[in-house]
């Protein structure tokens, strides 16, 4: 005659075994971070790899199709941390205290043509049509306004009217396009003149018959910014984890393709000078 099983041992094991699971996931968060290079998922693995090692956290990178959507959920607190561009960091630095934990490598601002563009030099782009980025981006708005400015071509030539376009004279046509692959496409694709990018993105699209027109000089990197209120462990740790992150040769571009150092507020003052020499505003 077979035995029965012990009900009380069964409920035992059941028990011991949900608690043994439960214990083993303790702290297992789940660390989301915010950036906008939708169609480049592949090469932040490496990176996402990276954090994963250390302590029992897990990373999620979300990828946004634009920079809007992106700070929104950071301000929700839906993301713990965030990509942004210096412009929006000294924005948001700001309006809700956030705090820069590293940053990407300098990098300068490219206004680009096609190879075949009859543009020579930046005089070439008066009665033209120039593609930008975003309102908040440094190499795609801020820094191509300031070169703009420079050489005077300024507000009182940019004007949002396709018809100014038509008149020629000292006018550009602006406008626009949200991410900067799309503003080196529009080039490629004749709809604008010339386009204004991170020299990174420009860097992708060269071979593919783009020119570069005019490059800047470099300019503080993407900062990867938290919450102000967010632990000083927290802060330490995550700066320590994207510093010592050393991206595999094979790893294709991303943000960290050259690794990342700790950032401090101090370093996007020259942003701050440049929202109030150029667009106005003080940050």
């Amino acid at each position: 005659m077979k035995q029965k099983p012990n009900l009380l041992a069964v409920v035992c094991l059941v028990v011991a075994f949900v608690w043994l699971w439960g214990v083993a996931d303790v702290g297992a968060e789940v660390i989301k971070i915010g950036i906008t290079d939708a169609g480049n998922e592949e090469n932040y693995k490496a990176l996402t790899d990276h954090l994963g090692r250390a302590g029992n956290d897990r990373f999620e990178i979300v990828f946004y199709p634009s920079v809007e959507e992106l700070y929104r959920d950071f301000i929700l607190r839906k993301l713990r941390m965030a990509f942004v561009g210096p412009v929006l960091y000294v924005e948001a630095h700001r309006d809700h205290g956030v705090v820069p934990l590293v940053k990407a490598r300098p990098s300068a601002s490219v206004i680009a043509v096609r190879d075949d563009s009859p543009i020579t030099t930046l005089e070439g782009l008066r009665g033209r049509r120039l593609a930008l980025g975003y309102p908040e981006s440094t190499t795609s708005n801020l820094v191509p306004r300031l070169i703009l400015w420079q050489n005077k071509i300024d507000r009182n030539d940019l004007v949002d009217d396709p018809g100014a376009f038509s008149r020629g004279g000292n006018t550009v046509y602006w406008e626009y396009l949200g991410t900067h692959s799309k503003v080196a496409e529009a080039v490629l694709d004749g709809s604008f003149d010339a386009g204004a990018m991170v020299d990174a993105v420009f860097d992708r699209y060269k071979n593919r018959g783009l020119r570069a027109l005019h490059t800047s000089e470099p300019y503080p990197g993407v900062p990867v910014i938290c919450h102000g209120d967010e632990g000083e462990a927290f802060k330490a740790r995550m700066r320590s984890l994207f510093s010592s992150y050393s991206p595999p040769a094979s790893t294709g571009y991303h943000l960290l393709k050259d690794g990342a150092q700790v950032a401090s507020d101090s370093d996007y003052e020259v942003i701050r000078y440049l929202c109030t020499v150029v667009l106005g505003t003080r940050f």
